[in-house]
């Protein structure tokens, strides 16, 4: 990580103020390079998880949230690119970490995810249930092969996204779920 990107990470790190004071072209810079760097850059996306939720509080930005998402899907191929590999290849990068620094962006970008689908936000929500379908959260979440420590950021992303939505995409009612008697 560069002397730069490191004073920014302990500039934003649980300073609310700070956080609420960056511009949208600002926030837009950060997204464009992690879509330049990609797995060389997941710095910048815990940057940028770092300025929609305030750390070490449970306060999310919806403000931060909204652009962080605008910026990520107006360079969704670039930024989001493993998202578009074939379930195999993900499963694969999470089984077989011999490319860390693709591990680690995969890791990051699904943190970031969550963070931005905190907060129910109902459109954020509809997005990333768009481009993270359950279907495949939980094959992750399911598979025995991949560390349980490696599948966090995907259970915060089934929490957010599906669980704890605003819109009824999952209905959560026990007396539906089947159990033996």
């Amino acid at each position: 990580m560069t002397k730069c990107l490191i004073f920014h990470v302990q500039v934003f790190y649980g300073n609310q103020n700070t956080c609420l004071k960056i511009n949208p072209r600002q926030i837009q810079k950060i997204v464009n390079r992690a879509a330049d760097l990609q797995e060389k850059g997941p710095e910048f996306l815990d940057l940028l998880s770092m300025i929609v939720k305030v750390a070490g509080t449970d306060l999310t930005l919806k403000r931060n949230q909204a652009y962080v998402m605008k910026y990520i899907m107006q360079n969704y191929k670039k930024v989001a690119f493993v998202l578009d590999l074939p379930r195999e290849e993900r499963e694969a990068i999470l089984t077989q970490p011999d490319k860390m620094s693709r591990l680690r962006y995969y890791i990051c970008l699904l943190d970031l995810l969550a963070a931005c689908a905190e907060g129910e936000n109902l459109f954020i929500e509809s997005l990333c249930q768009t481009i993270l379908p359950m279907e495949d959260l939980l094959a992750i979440l399911n598979n025995p092969a991949i560390d349980n420590v490696l599948k966090k950021p995907f259970l915060r992303c089934l929490h957010h996204v599906y669980m704890k939505s605003t819109g009824n995409v999952v209905d959560m009612q026990t007396s539906e779920i089947p159990h033996d008697t």
